[in-house]
């Protein structure tokens, strides 16, 4: 009997981050993609928990002193245990088949697919660092040792160990969740620019490594509310069969906080500054910031600038920011 001919192809995808998903085998989804059949399963964890932190530096590489001890002969091997928390996985690989007549060449069409449901699997979750390298916990100080006056090692290895930051309001992905999601990919959906971009904000303060850029973060998170602004005002226009003209009449293009006080106003007969009048404060610093981003008004660029917000008053930006993104998208 002679063999069946190939079918299609199984993609295996490992990811630069790690996704929290409830224990156990999860749904298998058959779906349909832009006239493709795409099978997607439930996502996995390949890479073993480890028994020893992660890229720790090795001693036995370091430079030293001529005729000095190298470090690494009386060394201990720090180590860590993992702690996972009940119920959930840590999963860091997807397989996605892809049957038909480009099955072998679908590579791209695959990983943009991927991406895509990465992207709504952070929308659902919250989990932040979705569709970013996994190394929001590390610092760039791995490990070190007492040493004598030759630079000889004299004591104990210490290890900075990072530790993944949270907000707390993360949580994992369900059986119910991933057979959602799975079929809203089926019908083109995407994870809306605005929380992409609140949630890149997000990351750029979180990470640890090469501390926080808290530059980039204002300009993603102040990007967001504009986002999200166009897209409620568009949604709006279409329900009350407006024309782009009349929509983009209301608002003004360059100035959020009009948008959010008068703009929106004059297409709902709602105002976010007397709604929430907090929330508003802190966008209204937010854009302050931004503009002094985008026009220069930097320390040690120009005299007499603004210095960015503190982490702690960023993160207060951040809250009025995920406010009005939710306001917005109740219009």
């Amino acid at each position: 009997m002679a063999p069946r001919p190939p079918a299609g192809h199984a993609y295996l995808l490992a990811c630069p981050f790690e996704m929290l998903v409830a224990d156990g085998p999860g749904p298998i989804c058959p779906i349909l993609v832009e006239g493709a059949s795409v099978t997607v399963y439930w996502p996995f964890r390949n890479a073993a928990q480890p028994t020893t932190a992660p890229r720790w530096i090795d001693l036995s590489r370091i430079p030293r002193r001529p005729h000095t001890e190298p470090p690494h002969i009386r060394a201990p091997i720090p180590t860590v245990v993992p702690q996972p928390r009940a119920g959930e996985t840590a999963a860091d690989s997807l397989r996605i088949d892809l049957f038909g007549s480009m099955a072998d060449s679908g590579a791209d069409f695959v990983e943009s697919l991927a991406v895509r449901l990465f992207g709504l699997i952070r929308h659902r979750t919250g989990q932040w660092w979705l569709k970013r390298p996994n190394v929001e916990g590390e610092h760039l100080i791995r490990n070190g040792f007492v040493i004598n006056h030759r630079g000889e090692l004299a004591g104990g290895v210490n290890a900075v160990l990072g530790v993944e930051p949270r907000r707390g309001n993360e949580r994992i992905l369900t059986h119910a969740d991933f057979a959602l999601l799975c079929d809203a990919l089926s019908r083109g959906a995407e994870s809306p620019l605005s929380w992409d971009l609140f949630y890149d904000a997000l990351y750029f303060v979180m990470a640890s490594q090469g501390g926080k850029d808290i530059r980039r973060a204002v300009l993603d998170a102040s990007t967001a509310c504009d986002v999200g602004v166009l897209a409620a005002a568009s949604r709006v226009g279409e329900r009350r069969s407006l024309s782009a003209r009349q929509v983009l009449r209301a608002l003004k293009s360059s100035d959020l906080l009009y948008n959010l006080r008068r703009g929106l106003f004059t297409l709902t007969g709602r105002d976010f500054s007397a709604e929430s009048p907090e929330s508003y404060r802190q966008i209204r610093l937010l854009w302050r910031a931004r503009g002094s981003i985008a026009h220069g008004r930097l320390p040690g660029v120009r005299v007499g600038a603004r210095p960015l917000p503190s982490l702690d008053q960023f993160h207060d930006m951040l809250g009025g920011v995920e406010a009005a993104l939710s306001w917005l998208d109740a219009l």
